[in-house]
């Protein structure tokens, strides 16, 4: 071939690689936008749910938080009940109430007394040992009080938030929506249509719920005590149980039995059962009381010359779902 042949062959290949290099063709490129579109779906899908995620842990986090803070940690298998760390119920006596607070010009409902001993310009007691004693025996000394914060707020907060930054949906034992202050927390739920959720779509604490059709009480707990023998007490004389626990964070007797003004039993029980206790650590003491009726509850048995004697106050922590004293109490 000659030299001029093998130039215009040569040329012509230049030209048309050329060609080829100024651009891709109309359905080349559609190919790359549909690749592009797909590929940004898949990293917008991934992204949404693990965002999502987060917030369902953060959320699931803070009500494990609320649940501690409020009812105490679990109990563990082996575990001394005693050695289980106070909440809210244990120190106060019930559950939390809601509180009218504005913020940023915004009137909200919240359970401010998790984090606040002042709520709602109401102070509960400091706790302490209170050296007065208990109302109902003032010789009886025992811890009682607010000991929070039982709830940490992120710097600067005055608002417990879910995952989502949006408030927690608040209902009282009844299953009714909390609606004004002073009103009881008996459940925290928030609530998103999420495809991490399908059974319900919620997530929730249940602390206690009567209206269910198999009620939720994870706040109180039965006491069963067994009792030594009664039959020496001589006829003019009683005995009569106490128990004693916070009330409103004060101490003070939680139930009596016999109730008061109730009379001798002909048949001296072997045990005795308070119901609806609040959870926590609580005393009972028994009294030989001289009288035919059981007194009122407002008599100070520590003081009061019908008590003839005074047994020796017996400490046991109220688990839900109850709790059994392992020993009887005995006649002082």
């Amino acid at each position: 071939m000659s030299r001029t042949g093998s130039g215009h062959a040569a040329f012509a290949y230049a030209n048309a690689w050329a060609g080829r290099a100024r651009g891709l063709t109309l359905l080349e490129l559609l190919i790359v936008l549909v690749i592009i579109t797909v590929l940004g779906t898949v990293v917008i899908t991934n992204s949404a749910t693990l965002a999502d995620q987060a917030r369902v842990e953060q959320t699931t986090r803070t009500l494990d938080a609320l649940r501690a803070a409020i009812i105490g940690r679990p109990v563990g298998p082996g575990e001394d009940p005693t050695s289980v760390g106070a909440g809210f119920i244990a120190d106060i006596g019930r559950l939390p109430k809601v509180v009218q607070i504005d913020v940023d010009g915004e009137t909200l409902l919240v359970p401010e007394e998790l984090w606040s001993r002042v709520a709602d310009s109401v102070t509960l007691p400091a706790y302490g040992l209170d050296l007065d004693g208990a109302d109902g025996d003032t010789t009886l000394k025992m811890g009682a009080g607010w000991r929070g914060p039982y709830v940490l707020l992120p710097s600067g907060g005055r608002v417990l938030r879910d995952g989502w930054r949006r408030l927690f949906w608040l209902a009282q034992p009844d299953g009714l929506p909390v609606t004004a202050a002073d009103q009881p927390i008996g459940r925290f739920r928030t609530s998103d249509q999420l495809t991490l959720l399908p059974d319900s779509g919620e997530l929730e604490l249940v602390l206690r719920d009567e209206s269910l059709a198999t009620p939720i009480d994870l706040t109180r707990g039965a006491v069963v005590v067994p009792l030594g023998d009664l039959s020496s007490l001589p006829g003019d004389e009683m005995a009569v149980v106490r128990l004693f626990g916070p009330i409103n964070g004060e101490p003070g007797v939680l139930d009596q039995w016999p109730t008061p003004g109730g009379s001798k039993p002909a048949t001296p029980p072997t045990a005795i059962e308070f119901e609806e206790v609040p959870i926590g650590p609580r005393y009972l003491r028994m009294y030989r009381w001289t009288g035919s009726t059981a007194p009122t509850l407002s008599v100070d048995m520590g003081t009061d010359a019908a008590v003839a004697a005074r047994g020796i106050p017996r400490r046991l922590t109220v688990l839900t779902g109850g709790v059994e004293l392992p020993t009887p109490l005995e006649l002082p």
